[in-house]
């Protein structure tokens, strides 16, 4: 009965920013290799430790109720380790439990690393050698 069409012309605005990629300038390559020459200069030297890791993850449950708990394996230069942390909830997260087991992995590589090469990292800190 009353039917009525309403035609709105409202302004439309369209903004497009174009952005000029170019390729690098000579100036630019001639910085970056200054800030890189700077770089190695300020090294004085380098520790390269060569060891072997090799490791393996259990996901096991540890009670009755479906409690669970990951045992990690791991043989660092011929030396295993067993590492353990529980999964269940009444006493930690997931994520803190993981968090956990991330620390307790680190912990035991970088001490042993350290303790299997404790002369080498001491006199590359130091600069002694053995025989003095």
């Amino acid at each position: 009965m009353f039917e009525k069409i309403i035609i709105d012309q409202a302004p439309r605005h369209h903004t497009h920013t174009n952005t000029e990629q170019r390729a690098p300038t000579d100036e630019s390559v001639r910085l970056l290799r200054e800030m890189e020459e700077e770089a190695v200069k300020r090294i004085e030297k380098t520790l390269y430790l060569d060891n072997e890791l090799k490791a393996s993850m259990v996901l096991r449950k540890t009670g009755m109720i479906g409690d669970k708990g990951v045992t990690m394996l791991l043989k660092l230069n011929g030396k295993e380790y067993r590492l353990e942390v529980s999964l269940e909830p009444r006493f930690h997260t997931k994520k803190k439990a993981l968090e956990l087991l991330y620390k307790k992995m680190s912990d035991c590589i970088v001490r042993e690393i350290v303790r299997q090469n404790m002369w080498v990292v001491s006199s590359f800190i130091t600069g002694e050698t053995k025989c003095q």
